[in-house]
């Protein structure tokens, strides 16, 4: 029933004068609202916790639509603090779902699935995607994982279960990425938002950048390796990347596009004035083109069509009507596990089964799984590497082993939001996307639709009691972990003693910054000394950091430095460096050094 839903409204949309790319187009993006929701939390002190739910999300006609939830603490200091987030989208994988990905599915589609009964009623407490108080837990679960599929290579006896295992770790990281892909798309657009309409109870910048940097420390083993105080730069280092394929996959496709006598329009999907988040292109061709003389058109083509779109007789009907009319064939991802090649989601005229596209990728996957099991000889794998180094290149498409997932997830987002296209090519949109993936561990765009506001009410079921015991649990377990009480309850004194030792640990990260920072317009005195003077109350605690800021110092006093800050610069150089310095190598062996 399903798939004579979808070839009918391809029908449809084919036979509608509608289908010109100037109809499909509309470069209109819906408004983004930040609610927050104040929550304060009872506890063994007289200081109530301040908490907040901020939830990303837009209006429609029945009220608002949630995507997103970050659970926050606020500090006097402004720089709310994330605790949690929860990717509203997201269900629990059913048991059968997890005995599916057991075996190659080469047939099932989310479009299968996509029409089941939803509950409608409020269930349990939703587990968050990431947690405050276990920033890499996902990459120390990724190691967990890994051993287990090292373990079961070198035991290697039961060939059925290392089989099974190399197919379910298969599906498990194509969901763990389409799911990360999602996420930090709505952060992504949770940052657009505060830049459009600031609010003291939103995420602070600060905060933001350190959710970002978690979500990639997660993302694999290697986050174990990613210094937190390279932050920053990891950040802007993966999003500059992932803006750079962009880019290089759209140059291409305009150059390929040029050489076929075809014309593309990029569909930017972002907020309106902002760089795009993500970016997809519809193909077309005018009929004034078809008298051009051309080059024969190549089966094996760069945009995947599998019809000659200017001997096709449905193109040549819709040419002679109107020659100047842009007749859309297809609409691509720019941008996925593929180098240089745009991924083909929706195939106008010779849709078949967009699965079948895929299928040839799932059973090179199920083979090279059979081929572990088996053993293949040193010369094999240097045959199949070659073969696959081969296939990796601009113009073939290279079948990889998590999916297009890169720009496949953050189209299906913003198609169920509704933007860009008509509402008829969203949904043939979200629908071709959603059958392109046989992973029976991921969700359907429409069952994803339906958990949004199940999950937000899961979190705010019973006036939001699990909710409060949830933060103040998260909270007390990190100032636990800070002040290393153990399985203690937190009272009065502990939570001054922590406030205490997050001013100080405030002031350190001032101080480092200010001994890395290269240009000096980007120095805030005030700041700066208070760091100092906060520091070193504390003694030898930091005697490294301290012996950088005075030979930092040192060099610029006296001529860099403002005058209203020389008294106290002179007496950093002069009494508290040499009681510094003593502690210093007092601390530190001359061989650390």
């Amino acid at each position: 029933m399903i798939r004579l839903i979808f070839l009918l409204a391809l029908i449809l949309s084919c036979l509608s004068t509608a289908l010109s790319a100037e109809g499909l187009v509309s470069h209109s993006s819906p408004n983004l609202e930040i609610r927050n929701i104040p929550i304060w939390t009872d506890n063994n002190t007289s200081q109530t916790y301040h908490f907040g739910l901020s939830v990303l999300g837009m209006p429609d006609e029945d009220g608002f639509v949630p995507f997103m939830a970050i659970a926050i603490r606020y500090l006097d200091s402004g720089e709310n603090q994330w605790m949690a987030v929860w990717n509203l989208n997201r269900g629990e994988t059913s048991f059968v779902a997890n005995l599916k990905a057991l075996v190659p599915n080469l047939w099932g589609t989310l479009g299968d699935r996509s029409e089941d009964d939803v509950e409608e009623v409020i269930g349990d407490f939703p587990e968050p995607y990431l947690v405050w108080t276990a920033k890499r837990r996902g990459a120390w679960k990724e190691v967990g994982w890994s051993s287990v599929k090292t373990a079961n290579r070198v035991i290697n006896w039961v060939n059925p279960f290392h089989f099974l295992v190399e197919n379910y770790t298969h599906y498990r990281a194509d969901k763990k990425e389409r799911l990360f892909h999602q996420t930090y798309t709505l952060l992504r657009l949770y940052e657009e938002a505060m830049a459009i309409s600031s609010s003291s109870l939103n995420l602070s910048p600060k905060s933001l950048l350190d959710l970002k940097y978690r979500m990639i420390v997660n993302r694999s083993t290697f986050g174990l390796f990613l210094e937190e105080e390279n932050a920053f730069s990891i950040v802007q280092r993966f999003e500059s990347s992932m803006r750079e394929k962009m880019s290089s996959v759209s140059c291409y496709a305009h150059v390929k596009a040029n050489e076929l006598g075809l014309g593309i329009e990029e569909i930017n999907y972002g907020l309106p004035g902002r760089p795009p988040v993500c970016r997809a292109a519809l193909i077309y061709l005018r009929g004034a083109d078809l008298e051009q003389e051309r080059r024969p058109w190549p089966a094996n083509n760069f945009f995947d069509l599998s019809f000659d779109p200017f001997e096709h007789p449905r193109v040549q009907e819709l040419a002679q009507q109107d020659p100047e009319e842009q007749i859309p064939l297809g609409i691509y991802i720019l941008g996925s596990e593929n180098r240089m090649k745009p991924a083909l989601v929706v195939d106008f005229f010779n849709p078949g089964n967009p699965l079948r596209r895929r299928a040839t990728g799932t059973m090179k996957v199920a083979l090279d799984h059979f081929l572990a099991v088996q053993g293949l000889p040193l010369l094999g794998k240097i045959a199949k590497g070659t073969v696959e180094y081969c296939l990796d290149k601009k113009d073939v498409s290279y079948f990889d082993a998590t999916s297009v997932a890169v720009g496949i997830e953050a189209a299906r987002l913003f198609a169920r939001m509704g933007w860009n296209l008509d509402s008829d090519t969203n949904d043939l949109l979200m629908r071709s996307m959603d059958r392109q993936a046989g992973n029976p561990l991921v969700e359907s765009s429409f069952r994803e639709k339906q958990n949004l506001n199940r999950n937000l009410g899961s979190i705010l079921q019973s006036d939001g009691g699990e909710l409060r015991l949830f933060l103040r649990t998260v909270f007390e377990d990190h100032i636990r972990n800070v002040m290393d009480l153990g399985n203690k309850a937190v009272f009065e004194a502990d939570l001054l003693a922590y406030q205490d030792r997050l001013e100080y640990l405030e002031a350190l990260e001032t101080l480092k910054a200010f001994n890395n920072e290269p240009h000096l317009p980007g120095i805030a005195w005030g700041e700066v000394i208070a760091a100092w003077e906060r520091v070193s109350e504390s003694g030898n605690e930091a005697p490294e950091e301290l012996e950088r800021f005075y030979a930092r110092m040192a060099s610029l006093f006296p001529q860099n430095v403002p005058d209203s800050y020389q008294p106290l610069v002179a007496q950093a150089l002069g009494k508290d460096r040499k009681h510094a310095v003593l502690a210093y190598k007092q601390a530190v062996p001359a061989s650390a050094k």
